[in-house]
């Protein structure tokens, strides 16, 4: 693995380029040979289990964890090191390293009751001076000018405040579902409108 010297965080692109072994799975993880590790929150306990040869490990985050992902971490967000937790699959190799992930958190889950989730050591856009600016210079929407229709306004609260990515799009789908049907609707008598007049 080639890091140079006069870099603070090593460059992915150059990591790649140099270690052939080396893959990522985006901001989640990676693999280098039959060595896979992803970062998981929401872990009761360090514990270890193996499938066949291949084992599996929870706990802190690796010293190579670290230095691959250090350039992206922030301590506001992700938490301090000490305190981000990993899977560590060993045996396996990179193609099968999703499958062995799940069935790892399933075990996981089977024996503490809790399931883990796998999250992202991602890089952190923090807001700048123009952001700010550009937010004071907005102007308020009319205080009298409210949406009068509760069942997609309730669908639309419920999306924005549900943690489930899944759950809230669906709950955005109804939303759009809501203005569909009305605005199909009013095309839909019109057009009969149009018939009985040709008529």
């Amino acid at each position: 693995m080639v890091h140079h010297a006069a870099e603070l965080f090593p460059d992915r692109a150059d990591l790649l380029l140099h270690t052939p072994l080396l893959s990522f799975f985006g901001h989640y993880g990676y693999s280098i040979g039959k060595f896979s590790e992803f970062f998981i929150d929401n872990m009761l306990s360090p514990c270890e289990f193996s499938f066949g040869s291949v084992e599996v490990t929870f706990g802190n985050a690796t010293p190579l964890a670290v230095h691959l992902f250090n350039a992206h971490q922030d301590k506001h967000v992700h938490g301090p090191w000490s305190d981000i937790n990993t899977v560590r699959i060993h045996g396996n190799l990179p193609q099968h390293a999703e499958l062995l992930l799940l069935n790892s958190l399933r075990r996981y889950a089977e024996r503490f009751d809790l399931q883990p989730r796998v999250f992202e050591i991602a890089p952190v856009n923090w807001a700048t001076e123009e952001d700010y600016a550009d937010i004071q210079n907005r102007t308020d929407p009319d205080p009298t000018s409210i949406p009068g229709d509760i069942e997609p306004l309730r669908c639309f609260y419920f999306s924005s405040i549900n943690a489930e990515p899944a759950a809230a799009c669906i709950q955005f789908y109804r939303v759009l579902e809501y203005y569909a049907f009305f605005g199909l609707s009013s095309s839909i008598a019109t057009l009969r409108q149009r018939f009985c007049c040709c008529r």
